[in-house]
């Protein structure tokens, strides 16, 4: 008895039109459709995203930078339809106070009223500062949550949401520069803690497969470089890594 073939099609276009508007303003128009098929998939229809979107993005400054986007999304799947209306923006500065200190700053966000959700915060930090003897700085400090709806794989109608958070900080001391080895002794140590959750609306449900899917988790890094000078053409660098969860 024969087999029959399977088929995977996909196809993606993509669209836009950019316009400076001026020296601080560009504006943007952008359509893009995301189409797959599967002639053996079990959940029958294709999988269908279409996105319409107008965008600005605005710096007033070298220091400030802003962008935000308003679109419309169709979504098809699983024979479900939704369409509705998504927002995104960022901003980000990075102010200067002389030139031994440096900050920047970053914050992005997504939205929309689809009723399944993919709702996208970020909130990003660097702080840095160069002193005679080493280079002290906060490399990292950031918060991010992303919350994505699914449907349900009990009976493909029913929305689930799913929570992810990481929030991260590292910090450094060094001094001097890996790739020239101008210093007599180069060095770096750096120091970061990380922190995960995912909290699944299914979790308690013995049908679902997220079913006790929900986690969290601390993960400490600690490390440390030393490099030095030999001779004209020879260097010497040791190093570590240690990680735990």
């Amino acid at each position: 008895r024969g087999v029959k073939d399977r088929w995977y099609d996909k196809v993606y276009h993509k669209a836009g039109l950019k316009y400076r508007f001026s020296d601080r303003i560009d504006l943007s128009l952008s359509a893009r459709e995301d189409w797959n098929k599967d002639n053996m998939s079990k959940f029958g229809k294709s999988l269908l995203t279409t996105d319409y979107e107008g965008a600005v993005r605005y710096k007033p400054s070298k220091n400030l930078f802003f962008n935000a986007g308003l679109g419309h999304i169709y979504d098809r799947r699983f024979e479900n339809e939704d369409s509705g209306s998504r927002v995104h923006g960022r901003l980000r500065y990075d102010p200067e106070f002389n030139n031994n200190a440096r900050m920047d700053l970053s914050g992005s966000g997504q939205t929309s009223n689809l009723k399944r959700a993919n709702d996208v915060y970020q909130v990003d930090g660097k702080l840095s500062y160069d002193h005679d003897l080493a280079n002290i700085s906060l490399r990292e400090i950031s918060y991010f949550h992303n919350r994505r709806g699914y449907f349900s794989d009990v009976d493909r109608k029913s929305i689930e949401d799913r929570d992810r958070t990481r929030q991260t900080i590292e910090f450094a001391v060094s001094r001097g520069d890996f790739y020239h080895y101008r210093e007599p002794l180069t060095f770096e140590f750096t120091v970061s803690l990380e922190r995960k959750q995912v909290k699944d609306s299914a979790n308690d449900d013995p049908k679902s497969t997220k079913y006790k899917n929900n986690a969290r988790g601390l993960m400490k890094r600690f490390g440390f470089r030393l490099g030095r000078r030999l001779g004209p053409r020879s260097t010497a660098e040791w190093g570590m890594n240690y990680g735990k969860k």
